[in-house]
Order: structure tokens, then C-alpha cells, then sequence
């Protein structure tokens, strides 16, 4: 019976050895001591050592680079004194070295070997460094996407910009020449400054509001147009409160110079206003 049973664990030990050996995938067995007992075929291929000359020697000498040597006996050292692990049965990736020096990412996965005393440790090691490239070059590829799409969308948003301000020149165009043909074809200003102001809505304008100067000084309401029929009667509302109806009116009446004003604030909106009810009506134009 036991002869049989030691050609059984014979055979079972030849048969896993075969497998460790036949493996795609780097195995490496190391005892306590950190020495390695082991080294497969595909260890041999991948690192530059035979089994011969990497068996006995120190792990972390042969293929742990040297910034990763303190941590590598350390954590063996914890494990042997506490029993605790960071690395075990766990898949990481890290840097190995190869016997010329050179380093390529690895993909790294330690366990310990059954239950003997002192423990034994297999290390299954793969070199991962096409995927590494593959991995780069798909986001180099991905990079590459992105910045032509971009490339196109600005493209597309600059011909929409020139498209834009062609219509823009265009309907100018369409409005000088309208109010031109309109001055010179007509004797009574006050239609003629209507049909203009009624022109520039809404192309070039959401509200033109035309206000003359009387003989005697006063400012006299001649036109109002706006998108929005409901804050034409709004503005002539406004217009009650004489030249102050809206802001900036007022400079450009007394002074007969142009007034731009780029964004109508809340401020400007309080001190042009002359009292609460004009405030309140100059909010509700919305401009």
C-alpha cells in the first residue's frame, strides 16, 4: 500500500512539475529565505537566467528592481514575523528586471504553497508589455480622434461664425440701402423715421425708439418698435417720464453725441430711473 501510494505522489508530482513547466506564464518558487527554488521554462525565455544559475540565489537580486528591493524584503520579513500580507493572491502590476538590467511592466500574483513549514511561495509572473503598447496606442489613437473632431468642430464653428457675419453684413446692407431708397424718396421725416425704425426690427434690433427735438427744446416721442407689441405700449409708458426713459437717452439727447452702452446693469437701470414705478417699468422691458 505504501509503495503505491508514494508512485501515486510520484506521478502527481511529475505531472505538476510537467505542467509548471509547460506554462505560458513565468512560475517561480522561492522559499522562506528568499531564495528561489524554482524557475520554468518560461522564466528562463523571459528573464536571461537557466534554472541552474537562478537556483539558491536571492529573488530580489535576479528580478526585482533595485528601487523595489527594500519593500520586496520587507514585505517578506513582515510576513514571516506577523503573518501579515499586502501582496498574496493578489494580481498586481509592477516593474521586473530582466539579467541585462532592462525593466518591462509585469503583471505579478504570489501565493503560498500549501500549508508547509517554513512557508514556500510561488510567484506567477507574465510580461504584459504588449499590452502596455497596445493600451498606449489606443489612447494615442484615442488622443488623436479627439483632437481631429475637435479640429473639425472648430472648423465647423468658424464657417458658421463667417456665415453668420456674411448675414449679418448683408441684412446692414439690405437696411442702408432700404433706409437710403426710403430718405430720398419721401419728404415727411416722420413716416420715413418710422418705416426705419420699424426696418431694424428684429435683425438689427429687439427696440428702436426715435425721439426728435422739438423748436422749442422739448424732446418729443416720434417712434417705437419693438418684437414684442406689448413692450411698445410699455415703452411709451416709459416715454412719459420725458427724456430720462431710458438709460442713456438722456446724454445723447442733451449732447448729440452716440452713447454705447455694452451691458445694462441693475445700477444703471436705479439711477436712470426717477422714482420706484420707473424703475419698475424699466426692469420689465427686459433689455
Amino acid at each position: 500500500v505504501r509503495v503505491r501510494a508514494e508512485a501515486r505522489l510520484r506521478q502527481s508530482e511529475e505531472r505538476t512539475a510537467a505542467i509548471v513547466e509547460a506554462a505560458l506564464d513565468c512560475v517561480i518558487t522561492m522559499g522562506h529565505d528568499g531564495l528561489v527554488v524554482d524557475f520554468n521554462a518560461a522564466a528562463e525565455a523571459t528573464f536571461g537566467y537557466t534554472r541552474a544559475q537562478a537556483a539558491g540565489r536571492p529573488l530580489g537580486d535576479l528580478i526585482v528592481p533595485p528601487k523595489l528591493r527594500a519593500a520586496h524584503r520587507a514585505g517578506l520579513e513582515r510576513y514571516l514575523s506577523t503573518g501579515e500580507t499586502r501582496i498574496l493572491n493578489q494580481r498586481l502590476e509592477l516593474e521586473a528586471m530582466r539579467a541585462d538590467g532592462t525593466t518591462f511592466p509585469a503583471e505579478l500574483t504570489v501565493t503560498r504553497v500549501g500549508t508547509l513549514e517554513p512557508p514556500l511561495f510561488a510567484g506567477f509572473v507574465r510580461d504584459i508589455t504588449g499590452r502596455r503598447e497596445a493600451e498606449h496606442e489606443r489612447r494615442d489613437l484615442l488622443k488623436a480622434a479627439v483632437a481631429a473632431r475637435a479640429s473639425e468642430e472648430a472648423a465647423r464653428v468658424r464657417v458658421e461664425i463667417a456665415q453668420t457675419g456674411a448675414e449679418v453684413e448683408r441684412r446692414r446692407l439690405e437696411f442702408l440701402a432700404f433706409v437710403g431708397l426710403r430718405m430720398a424718396s419721401s419728404m415727411d421725416y416722420a413716416a420715413t423715421l418710422e418705416d426705419v425704425a420699424r426696418a431694424a426690427i428684429p435683425d438689427l434690433a429687439d427696440l428702436c425708439a426715435v425721439t426728435i427735438i422739438e423748436p422749442d427744446g422739448r424732446p418729443q416721442a416720434l417712434v417705437v418698435a419693438h418684437v414684442d407689441p406689448e413692450r411698445e405700449h410699455l415703452v411709451r409708458e416709459l416715454q412719459a417720464h420725458g427724456d430720462a426713459y431710458l438709460p442713456g437717452a438722456a446724454d445723447a439727447l442733451r449732447t448729440g453725441e452716440h452713447e454705447l452702452l455694452e451691458e445694462l446693469t441693475y445700477e444703471l437701470l436705479a439711477a436712470a430711473a426717477v422714482d420706484e414705478e420707473h424703475l419698475r417699468r424699466l426692469r420689465a422691458l427686459g433689455l
